[in-house]
């Protein structure tokens, strides 16, 4: 029995179980391999629309070139001419028509055809130069009353804009003064209609675009598109292909739409195959992770959501319960470790508890017997002088204060709670020492209800009141508690003698002071594991301090309500 039982287990091990695994499903996949070919065939014709685009690009990077040169000379030209163009009266005919031939040779000289203009707004005359040998005279005239109807752009600094005459697409540039009206129309029919591109490229159809207008172009013929945009045309692909090219320091986009090759359509039959392909490929993979899922999956979710509850800070114990039927023999054995690390950690929670309480219980027990013979002699010392309604004043707050420390057991107090605490202390500081400081404390209401440890602002005033004091000056003790979002932010401030800088080299460095007598101080560090303890490393205090100036005290934990720790 015990060598059936033997032999299961080795049937049931992990190792045998993924060499399972490979066998049903890695190895059918293998066959899958010849799809390999589609992905080269596929690559070539990506590498073969790159080519196309490497086409366009040759045929219009020149046109983004002579365009930016254009704009050069114009500028250069309107720094030649500028007292002309800014003046608004006086202007000389010849000096507009030498002006008028300037521009058109900055267009001849760049071999772009189209049209230079001149505008005098002060006579109303209209200037154009252009090619004669590729423009009718008529043609032109009526170009140049358009342009008169319709006006001149503001001023295209920022590019070039488009603009339809009848049937011809013209890329604008131009610029307005307080004289004159100047640019170029720069013919794009023209200039597309002759673009050298690849042979097997056989399209003539274009698509012109600038920030706010679509142009189409078919066989020299031009036509604006109305409400679309260049991405809304080109998601309608159908047959078709776009090769895409733009030109951000021009603002204009132009996309040649060519209809699919019979190389292309080929492809979509590869395509096909190979999406059966991958279905048959998915089928493979769905039994895969059936069997992974039941046998290694399913067995780590249970060890994963074991994990977790235990990370939680709860009291609840948490075991795993018996393997089901199946379970290889090491995740037994994992769940069998994880049950005996699951105790020890909650032993080790219980230790930690008790170590803690250990340790406020001996911080409470260090400051009580220093504090209530220091009450007793100065209620004696008022009782010598008949000083009986101090005696009332300060035995309140004595009531209050030993009340608090010696019957508050929870490890988390509310602010309010604690303030409470901090003015019984300040109540009884004030009595024995008359004159001697001012407490101005402020605390939201918002901030009331949130945890903290106990002790944990009045440590900080006690050391106030017991160090910042200087004899003959009046020390002034601020208090300020606000919650902001999820955080409680606490500042205690003082205009005190401030700290020695041997003292404060010891509190940076987290090390408890030890004075000149031999007296360990413990209250800041104390504080400090406290915050580091309750809110798992979140919350930060930070000191300032230097002889003469003062301390300044700030601490930040998250802000937890009340109803948050019962529940």
């Amino acid at each position: 029995m015990r060598g059936t039982a033997g032999n299961k287990d080795r049937k049931n091990t992990l190792t045998i179980r993924f060499v399972r695994v490979l066998g049903m499903t890695f190895i059918p996949m293998g066959i899958l391999t010849f799809l390999a070919a589609c992905i080269i065939v596929w690559m070539t014709v990506g590498q073969t629309y790159e080519s196309y685009e490497r086409s366009l690009d040759s045929v219009l990077s020149p046109l983004e070139e002579s365009l930016q040169e254009m704009e050069t000379d114009l500028d250069l030209f309107v720094l030649e001419y500028l007292a002309e163009l800014t003046r608004e009266t006086g202007h000389e005919e010849m000096r507009n028509y030498e002006m008028i031939q300037e521009l058109g040779a900055i267009q001849d000289g760049r071999q772009n055809e189209g049209a230079a203009y001149l505008f005098d707004r002060n006579s109303g005359t209209l200037y154009l130069d252009y090619n004669y040998r590729n423009y009718l005279y008529e043609d032109m005239e009526s170009f140049r009353a358009k342009l008169l109807s319709r006006g001149f752009p503001q001023g295209t600094t920022d590019g070039w804009s488009l603009y339809l005459y009848g049937q011809t697409c013209y890329l604008v540039h131009g610029y307005s003064y307080a004289g004159y009206y100047l640019g170029f129309y720069v013919d794009m029919n023209r200039y597309l209609d002759a673009a050298d591109l690849d042979p097997e490229i056989n399209s003539r159809e274009w698509y012109v675009g600038d920030y706010s207008k679509i142009m189409y172009l078919d066989d020299g013929a031009a036509e604006q598109l109305r409400g679309l945009s260049t991405e809304e045309i080109e998601a309608h692909t159908g047959d078709y292909q776009y090769l895409l090219w733009e030109s951000g320091k021009l603002g204009i986009r132009i996309a040649l739409r060519m209809a699919d090759t019979t190389f292309f359509r080929n492809m979509a039959g590869f395509l096909g195959f190979l999406l059966l392909t991958l279905l048959a490929e998915f089928m493979f993979v769905w039994l895969f992770w059936k069997m992974v899922k039941k046998w290694v999956t399913d067995p780590i979710r249970v060890m994963n959501q074991a994990m977790t509850a235990l990370g939680h800070d709860s009291d609840e114990k948490y075991r795993i319960a018996g393997a089901p039927e199946g379970t290889a023999i090491e995740f037994r054995k994992m769940y069998w470790n994880f049950n005996r690390m699951a105790e020890e950690i909650e032993n080790g929670k219980k230790r930690e508890r008790q170590l803690y309480d250990m340790t406020l219980d001996n911080l409470k027990l260090r400051m009580n017997p220093h504090m209530l013979m220091n009450s007793l002699n100065l209620i004696y010392s008022m009782a010598q002088i008949e000083d009986y309604h101090s005696i009332q004043e300060f035995s309140l707050c004595m009531t209050d204060y030993f009340r608090y420390v010696l019957k508050e057991t929870r490890d988390m107090v509310t602010v309010k709670e604690e303030m409470n605490f901090v003015k019984s202390y300040l109540g009884i500081q004030k009595i024995r020492f008359p004159n001697r400081f001012n407490c101005v404390y402020t605390m939201e209401p918002e901030a009331e209800y949130g945890l903290i440890p106990p002790l944990l602002i009045e440590n900080f005033v006690e050391n106030a009141v017991k160090y910042a004091l200087i004899p003959g000056k009046v020390t002034e003790i601020l208090i300020n508690i606000r919650r902001q979002e999820q955080w409680l932010y606490i500042s205690v401030t003082d205009t005190g003698r401030g700290i020695d800088p041997a003292v404060m080299k010891c509190i940076l460095s987290g090390q408890n002071y030890v004075d000149a007598m031999g007296n360990e101080h413990i209250g800041i560090q104390n504080c400090r594991k406290w915050i580091d303890y309750r809110y798992r490393g979140k919350g930060n205090i930070r000191i300032t301090s230097s002889p003469g100036a003062g301390t300044q005290i700030w601490i930040e934990v998250p802000y937890i309500e009340k109803e948050e720790e019962q529940v």
